[in-house]
């Protein structure tokens, strides 16, 4: 199933999101609902076809008032569904290959408890 394969842990955040079609510069408004090393679930002002490649831009808020990081990553729309109630659309993606930049900025905005971290390093070797 679909919950086996998933090796990250999720985080429940609200984000400022946009995706931006590869290609594309037409920017579709976003805020996550979670994110893990892996990919995010977000709510989405419009529907994008699975499969779509765009660029996550996420604007994660920093510790101190009005400090804000910047995270863009490549991505693919895994799933999108429109959900009646807040008219938005419910969107899964997929990262691409994290840059070690990202990796950096999701460990810190989003901790992982050490057992899970390493449990994770000894399942899989990171392929390279």
């Amino acid at each position: 199933s679909s919950e086996e394969s998933r090796q990250h842990q999720r985080h429940p955040v609200r984000w400022r999101a946009a995706l931006i079609r590869a290609g594309g510069n037409h920017i579709i408004k976003g805020v996550t609902l979670e994110v893990s090393k892996g990919g995010a679930g977000l709510y989405c002002d419009e529907q994008l076809p699975t499969g779509t490649q765009c660029r996550l831009i996420l604007e994660i808020p920093g510790n101190s008032i009005g400090s804000k990081t910047h995270l863009q990553q490549d991505c693919v729309v895994v799933h999108s569904s429109l959900i009646g109630q807040v008219s938005k659309f419910r969107t899964g993606i997929k990262f691409k290959a994290l840059t070690p930049e990202n990796e950096k900025i999701l460990a810190k905005f989003l901790p992982e408890p050490r057992h899970m971290a390493l449990a994770i390093k000894q399942a899989a070797p990171p392929l390279r």
